[in-house]
Formats: structure tokens, sequence, C-alpha cells
């Protein structure tokens, strides 16, 4: 299998390096990258030139300053090239209007931050082991 490439949306640094921190403890070969707000979220993944440049899977943060991640969520699944991209809402809240926004939206799941490292890493492994393993990719 092809090296998987994801891409983290998240304005909180603290965030970005925790989750780099769980994906190098966990046995997962993926390229992440990473976008600290909406708008270079969405500059970046139309910024790539085919298909095979898209990521796999997108982890997005829903409370951010300027375009958030329902804005980002919504501009993505209108894009063409962008609407089949799985988007994993990573946030901390677990409001039901949240949540059911976003699956209107057409997120993928929506998952809320855990608060440690080891369950972060238990969590980036379970979700790469679905996504990575389990679900097939046109």
């Amino acid at each position: 299998m092809a090296k998987q490439k994801i891409l983290v949306v998240d304005d909180d640094e603290a965030d970005l390096d925790l989750f780099k921190l769980a994906l190098s403890k966990c046995n997962i070969d993926v390229d992440m990258n990473t976008a600290c707000n909406g708008e270079e979220a969405l500059e970046n993944l139309r910024g790539l030139s085919d298909q095979k440049s898209l990521p796999s899977l997108v982890f997005l943060d829903l409370n951010m300053p300027g375009k958030n991640g329902r804005e980002v969520l919504a501009e993505m699944k209108a894009d063409a090239n962008l609407k089949t991209i799985p988007v994993i809402v990573f946030t901390s809240s677990d409001y039901e209007n949240d949540v059911r926004q976003c699956y209107d939206l057409g997120c993928s799941c929506y998952l809320r931050k855990p608060s440690s490292l080891s369950d972060l890493r238990a969590l980036l492994e379970a979700t790469s082991q679905f996504w990575f393993e389990k679900v097939i990719f046109s």
C-alpha cells in the first residue's frame, strides 16, 4: 500500500504538536501536512495539481478564527475535486448542534479530541486502521 497523506487543520499550535507527537508514537506510515487555519487549508488543497497529490484524509478542527471548520467542510464538499476526501471533524466540542451540522455538511465522522497523549495515540491508531486498512478508496 502506498504511503497515505493526511492534512491536519488546527489553529492551536499545541494541539498540532500533540497530534504530531502522538502520530510519531504510532506504527502508521503517513505523510502529515498541516494548516493553521481554514483559508490556508483550502488554498493548499486547491493548489494541488492532481488527485494523487490530495490527502487521503483530513482532520479538521471546528472552531477556528476566520474561516471555521464548518465553512471549510462546506467548501470542500461543494468542490468537485475535494468532495470525495474523507473529513474527520476533530474538535473539543461535543454540542449536539455542532455534531448534527457537521454531518449535514458531509463530514465522514466526528471525533472529540482526547485529553491525553495515550488516548490520542490510541484514537489515531484505531482511526488509521479503519481508514487506511478497511475502507476502499477509488
